[in-house]
């Protein structure tokens, strides 16, 4: 049973109770993204966990992502200024456009920067969780698995 006032985004199955759906609580800085509230801090510790996942584990993420043999993780430089959120974001949207899911994911992690722009970020997060790419119950499984290291609980 759904707390009262609570609502439920059918697609992603990620229950919100007038909070994030990471932590829970109120936000006062959260991401402008259809159906989700998260806020900037939560947004930015999933950024960190996709940035350093494995591949098998990004790969899950995504309907056409297939597991890679071996991880063949390549880190890309964290968000350093406003202006380089853009250059990841860019690039993101390249790796798909080249069947590179998992490149793309973890580019796009990078957006998921408190530094970057909101606009950016929430542009990133829909890329990464709202896509017709994204697996339906991916943002709800990884919140699930990941909670406590996500809000340090």
């Amino acid at each position: 049973m759904r707390a009262r006032g609570s609502w439920k985004c059918q697609s992603r199955n990620v229950t919100l109770a007038h909070g994030c759906c990471v932590c829970g609580k109120p936000p006062t800085d959260a991401l402008e993204v259809p159906g989700v509230l998260v806020c900037r801090l939560c947004a930015a510790a999933l950024g960190r966990l996709l940035e350093n996942a494995n591949d098998a584990v990004l790969a899950v993420l995504w309907r056409r992502a297939s597991p890679p043999i071996g991880d063949t993780r390549r880190g890309c430089l964290p968000v350093t200024a406003p202006e380089a959120a853009r250059a990841h974001y860019d690039l993101g949207c390249g790796y798909i456009e080249q069947g590179l899911d998992v490149d793309a994911i973890r580019e796009l992690a990078a957006v998921l920067s408190p530094i970057a722009p909101s606009s950016m970020a929430a542009a990133a997060f829909s890329r990464i969780f709202l896509s017709p790419e994204a697996r339906p119950e991916a943002l709800s499984d990884l919140i699930l698995a990941f909670r406590p290291m996500l809000t340090g609980s």
